[in-house]
């Protein structure tokens, strides 16, 4: 699958996180089909458990690394390496949260400014490709 087809992809799951959160709802319908967002998980796991299977797609666990790094971030925990230097804190982090969108905590607060810096990442890369 080319590039442009697998931003494509990740962009509307993105944007259909984006819609739930919007809605303050874990599931919606958006754009003629329904969406639901799992609080436990992050934006990695969403992309993967809602695009094509990696042997068609190309898009595994990792796909969003690289664009982490290249947004100044940690790979592995982009919104808990922001809370703490320690990377064995950090998968605590989030591995213990249960809504990992709560706008009541720092971490939900950076994910969801990350979910909508990676849509306009995507919409950008999509118009320059």
């Amino acid at each position: 699958m080319v590039r442009r087809e697998q931003y494509k992809l990740v962009l509307g799951v993105l944007l259909d996180m984006q819609a739930c959160l919007d809605a303050e709802s874990t599931y919606t319908n958006v754009n003629g089909h329904s969406f639901n967002l799992n609080t436990r998980a992050g934006i990695c796991w969403h992309v993967v458990a809602h695009t094509p299977n990696r042997s068609i797609s190309g898009i595994g666990s990792a796909f969003l690394l690289p664009i982490f790094e290249e947004m100044g971030l940690h790979p592995s925990y982009p919104v808990e390496m922001q809370v703490t230097d320690d990377l064995s804190e950090a998968m605590k982090i989030h591995t213990w949260a249960n809504d990992q969108y709560n706008v009541l905590g720092e971490e939900g607060k950076l994910r969801r400014k990350l979910l909508k810096d990676l849509i306009q990442y995507f919409k950008k890369e999509l118009e320059d490709v």
